[in-house]
């Protein structure tokens, strides 16, 4: 690639001019089926190029500066990829078994994830090798047609078994199993050990001899912890109850001593509304009630009767004494009269 673009030399205060000459890519088309003449729709097509040093890699097949993205088939499981400069390459496409889920069926927005069970890669002339497929050499602006890969399911088997312990022949829960050739040790697919049943299982292998090796074999204690996509920070398991967190004890504490202790979960920066305590009720305000007179006597004074007009004039001089208002006392004359 880097030999067809064209140099360009630029320098201060002058003007630089160039010619760039537009070549028309190579063009490699096919289709991807079943043995059984069933086309692989929506399926991932990606091209292998070789390099100077004669070892295949990832080519780009869309953009110059993007990612390694695959060509999809239609519905009849064709597929075209053009632009291609000269050289030699190869076709992959991928048998995938993918877990999928969604918080959405009926929405145009939500969350989902997927996790690749299994996965087994063929090659360009029905090999599942890649130093046995067969390259397609392209030279200047060629269109190569016909390129077919057939997935031979048919003759395809699977394997399956459990990972015992060597000491005890006791069933482990976890690990890795990758099948090599026993010729050049080289991969041919990995699976992990399923967490429903224990078991490991390749669903997809063609015949041959091979080798089985296990990593990472151990044995885990799985928790099952639900999603939360709108506030992962307050998600927790079901058997962990939400707590505030303690604060730390002053008393120090021996080395000698055999101690637990319990770190509480973080709380969030914005805590949830229900998660905070309840305000304790606030008390009503009492209502002094508005006597007229006094029913029982002062300390100082007897209790005996008076005149409206006399009532009048002690409220207004004990109740409102910064404001004497003429108007208040015309209502309470008219209210005792």
């Amino acid at each position: 690639m880097a030999t067809l673009l064209t140099p360009v030399s630029v320098a201060a205060n002058r003007t630089s001019t160039t010619e760039v000459h537009l070549l028309k890519g190579a063009t490699i088309a096919g289709t991807i089926r079943f043995d059984d003449g069933t086309p692989d729709a929506a399926t991932g097509v990606s091209l292998l190029g070789r390099d100077k040093s004669g070892k295949w890699s990832n080519f780009r097949t869309k953009l110059l500066a993007g990612p390694f993205s695959s060509t999809l088939t239609d519905d009849q499981g064709r597929f075209r990829i053009t632009g291609l400069p000269a050289g030699e390459y190869l076709l992959k496409t991928t048998l995938e078994l993918s877990d999928v889920v969604v918080d959405h069926i009926f929405r145009e927005s939500g969350s989902s994830s997927s996790n690749t069970r299994y996965s087994l890669d063929i090659y360009s002339g029905n090999f599942m090798r890649q130093r046995d497929a067969k390259p397609i050499k392209l030279t200047g602006a060629e269109d190569s047609a016909g390129n077919d890969i057939e997935i031979p399911l048919t003759t395809l088997h699977a394997i399956s078994g459990t990972v015992l312990e060597g000491a005890t022949g006791r069933t482990v829960n976890a690990a890795h199993v990758a099948i090599h050739y026993t010729d050049d040790d080289a991969q041919l697919v990995s699976a992990n050990v399923s967490k429903e049943d224990n078991t490991f299982h390749f669903l997809y292998v063609p015949e041959g001899e091979y080798t089985l090796k296990i990593t990472e074999a151990r044995d885990v204690t799985r928790t099952e912890v639900p999603t939360c996509p709108n506030s992962p920070s307050r998600c927790l398991p079901p058997h962990i109850p939400k707590r505030r967190p303690s604060a730390p004890s002053a008393t120090p504490s021996s080395p000698s001593s055999s101690t637990r202790t319990s770190r509480a979960l973080p709380s969030p920066s914005h805590p949830d509304p229900a998660d905070r305590p309840p305000l304790p009720p606030r008390p009503h305000p009492r209502r002094r009630p508005s006597h007229l007179h006094n029913p029982k006597p002062l300390p100082h004074q007897p209790l005996k009767p008076w005149p409206p007009d006399q009532v009048i004039s002690q409220l207004l001089a004990r109740k409102h004494r910064q404001r004497r208002l003429s108007a208040v006392r015309d209502h309470l004359r008219r209210l005792l009269h």
